[in-house]
């Protein structure tokens, strides 16, 4: 009876514990992408988009972390190319996808942090006219992200994150109804790229 006392007592230390670390955690950050893109003798490209990404994930211990969150991106493309195709209208873009990743802190400074945040995104989305809608696209796409995240821990609840999309490899495939699939990998944010959510996002993430 002693040894099952002293087990419960050892477990219930365990637990409260892990409570009081904050292992858990909510949050989610904005963005918003300006980028152009003028290949030579050809028209400039642009995009203008609006991201928001919540999330929610659990830290296992000082260095990794692991979650799952979404991406919705809102905005207008210009003079959008895709697979050897043009589409020189002004195009309404709509995109969702479902985003778990993984993080780790490689540099902590009291309460500042450098993070490297791996994330798996798949989802859909469609491409528009802006002006009467007659021409309409669905699309699947699947990305590999890695990017950098600079964080500040105001309270042991709250952390301020700064997310940088121009640090960082990434890998985007996608697939277009009626016209094809395309690919590209690169070292940073490619500014030719739509699926690129814009080089800088702000959040914060609670924890509990």
């Amino acid at each position: 009876m002693k040894k099952i006392f002293t087990l419960a007592v050892a477990a219930l230390l365990t637990i409260g514990t892990a409570s009081a670390q904050k292992n858990w955690f909510v949050g989610g950050s904005v963005g918003v992408g300006f980028s152009s893109y003028e290949p030579e003798g050809g028209n400039k490209d642009k995009t203008n988009l609006f991201t928001i990404s919540p999330e929610a994930g659990y830290q296992f211990n000082d260095t990794w972390a692991a979650g799952l969150g979404a991406t919705f991106i809102n905005g207008k493309i210009y003079n959008f190319r895709f697979n050897g195709t043009l589409f020189d209208e002004k195009m309404k873009w709509n995109e969702w996808s479902v985003a778990p990743f993984v993080r780790a802190t490689v540099v902590k400074w009291g309460n500042f942090e450098t993070m490297l945040k791996c994330v798996a995104r798949i989802g859909g989305g469609e491409f528009q006219e802006d002006t009467d809608g007659a021409l309409n696209r669905e699309f699947t796409h699947l990305g590999v992200f890695i990017t950098t995240v600079l964080a500040y821990s105001i309270s042991e609840t709250i952390q301020l994150q700064a997310v940088i999309n121009s640090l960082g490899l990434s890998y985007n495939y996608m697939d277009v109804k009626d016209i094809g699939k395309q690919s590209d990998f690169g070292f940073s944010a490619n500014t030719n790229d739509v699926l690129n959510t814009g080089n800088f996002q702000i959040g914060f993430v609670v924890r509990f």
